[in-house]
Order: C-alpha cells, then sequence, then structure tokens
C-alpha cells in the first residue's frame, strides 16, 4: 500500500493551499484552496482549519486514518518549537506572537509541525524538485513578499533565531521605500508583488496609462498575478516598465546572494515568478551580471519544479 500520508498547507498572503500528500512519493492525494483573510490572527487559525477539513473531508476514506500528522508553511518568523506565528507583514493585515499548533492539534488531534513557507518549499524542492541531489542551494518566493531559505546536504540551514535566508529583507536601497516589516529600503519593497502594485498606483495618480488602472483603484479587489502576466504579454507599457525595474532590483538582491553564500543553484518560485517570464528573465540576468564573475559563472538559477506546490508538500514533509 502507498503511504505514509500527512497534511501539508501553505498559507500565503493571498491564498492557502493544502493538500493530503503521500510524502514517500510526494503524489498529492487531494487539495483544497482557500483565500487568506485580510484581517485578525483569529480569522487566519480558523481559516487553516477549515482548509485541513476540507481536505479531510475531500480524502478517500481508506487514507483518512492513516493521516499521521499535519505541517504548514506560513509566510513570516515562526518558533518551531513553540509553534508560534513570531511576525508576519503580510498575513492577517500584519500579525505578531500568534499561537498557531496549539488550537489546531486541539481541533483536529494530530502532531502540527510548522515552518516559514519559504523553508517548507525548500525542503519540498529538496525531496522532489528542483534542489534533488543539488548540495548547496537557496530558495526565493516572489508573491505578496519576498522569502527566502537556504539548504545544505539537504538540511535547511537556520541561523540563530532561524530566520536565515530572510533576502526580502536585505538593503537595497539605504533610506528607500517604506517594507512591510517596519523598516525602509528592502528588496521587498522593490520587487514584490505588493511592491509592483504600489508602484503602478503611484504612477496611475502621477498621469501615467496602463489597462489596469479600473482594477487598481478599485480597492476592493487584491491585484494578483494574472492581470499582471496578462498586461506584460499584451505589451502594457507601464505594466512592463514597472515589472523590469522590479526584476533589476531582484536581480541585485540574488546577486548578494551568490557574493555571500556561493551557491550552486538559485530556485525562484511563488506565483509572480510561476506567471511573469519577464521578471524571471530580468532578474536572472541581472544577477549574473551584477554577482562576482567566479560565484556568478558557478551558480544556476532555475525555476521551482513543483510550481505553486512545492510549500504544500514541504509542509507535508516537515509532518512525516
Amino acid at each position: 500500500m502507498a503511504g505514509p500520508y500527512t497534511i501539508g498547507v501553505d498559507v500565503g498572503g493571498t491564498k492557502i493551499l493544502g493538500g493530503l500528500i503521500d510524502i514517500s512519493s510526494g503524489q498529492i492525494i487531494n487539495a483544497v484552496k482557500l483565500p487568506s483573510p485580510p484581517l485578525g490572527a483569529d480569522a487566519v487559525v480558523a481559516a487553516i482549519g477549515d482548509a485541513i477539513a476540507k481536505i479531510i473531508a475531500e480524502a478517500p476514506a481508506d487514507v483518512v486514518s492513516q493521516i499521521s500528522g499535519i505541517g504548514m508553511g506560513i509566510a513570516g518568523q515562526v518558533d518551531v518549537a513553540t509553534g508560534v506565528l513570531l511576525a508576519t507583514p503580510n498575513l492577517g493585515g500584519g500579525l505578531t506572537n500568534v499561537p498557531l499548533a496549539a488550537p489546531l492539534q486541539q481541533r483536529f488531534g494530530m502532531p502540527i509541525h510548522l515552518g516559514n513557507d519559504v523553508e517548507v518549499a525548500a525542503i519540498g524542492e529538496s525531496r522532489f524538485g528542483a534542489g534533488k541531489d543539488i548540495a548547496l542551494f537557496a530558495c526565493v518566493f516572489v508573491g505578496t513578499g519576498i522569502g527566502g531559505a537556504l539548504m545544505e546536504n539537504g538540511v535547511r540551514y537556520r541561523g540563530t533565531s532561524g530566520s536565515a535566508g530572510e533576502i526580502g529583507h536585505i538593503m537595497v536601497r539605504a533610506g528607500g521605500r517604506l517594507c512591510g516589516c517596519g523598516q525602509r529600503g528592502h528588496l521587498e519593497a522593490y520587487a514584490s508583488r505588493t511592491a509592483i502594485v504600489a508602484m503602478l498606483h503611484e504612477a496611475i495618480e502621477g498621469g501615467e496609462k496602463t489597462s489596469l488602472s479600473p482594477l487598481l483603484l478599485d480597492n476592493s479587489q487584491r491585484v494578483k498575478s494574472k492581470p499582471l502576466a496578462e498586461a506584460v504579454a499584451q505589451g502594457d507599457t507601464l505594466v512592463v516598465n514597472t515589472v523590469t525595474q522590479a526584476g533589476l532590483y531582484l536581480g541585485l538582491g540574488l546577486a548578494s546572494l551568490i557574493n555571500l553564500w556561493n551557491p550552486q543553484r538559485i530556485i525562484l518560485g511563488g506565483g509572480v515568478i510561476d506567471r511573469i517570464d519577464l521578471l524571471f528573465k530580468v532578474a536572472a540576468e541581472q544577477a549574473k551580471s551584477a554577482a562576482l564573475a567566479a560565484p556568478a559563472a558557478q551558480v544556476d538559477i532555475v525555476r521551482a519544479a513543483l510550481g505553486d506546490n512545492s510549500g504544500m508538500v514541504g509542509a507535508a514533509l516537515l509532518a512525516g
């Protein structure tokens, strides 16, 4: 019989993606996707619980009894020992010190394992994706924010506080744009989807034109990666120029990572990278050009092989 089975949940700024996973093969048995709630710790915990309940309800009956645990990747800094979300600027309106494991463990009666969202994506890519058999690689995922994780011989390098690899919060412009974390000039404030949308808003307010103006000016809507990708494909000048600028900044951040850590591979993923080829292309070229010649010559920059499922699969592996 196939198995063992665990549940993996990837909790991001705009969506919660979870599934029942055969962790021996990485096979996704069934999956669900729900929107992330815009505000409140209680709403976030409830939405994660609803996603898990839906996964269990829709799973094959003969497999449900074999589920051994639940893993979660959260867009923020987590205390893996206590199961607490320490801080996240991009989830629930900005949260700090939220107990996640305890209420969910009480609800489902299973062990709950927490990790950062890109950390678990890196674990998934290491076992079943673009990081397989790569001794030293970094994952950088671009979505609502920008997250990173460092992997060496299949093990995440966590650092002293557990937050090693937070490339989204390296400085790319002193005194620059305000980041969601409260500091200024961080990469996330220049190259995330949130940053791209903010720059487009500013351009529209300055009188520039784009086909996305109605969507951007509708404050009831979250501008996601798909309409940005469609605007790029249609040659929308403002969107193309804005995405290109974001790609140049992302490339500078990657160049710093190459110089500092000298990885064999950088794996880029997340909704913006998945959908917008231009961002990936500009960032990869800029990284190679701006990094020191020796480490740049030895690194390759690729997309995540598991795509949007990297985090879900990696989270399930946490529980295995």
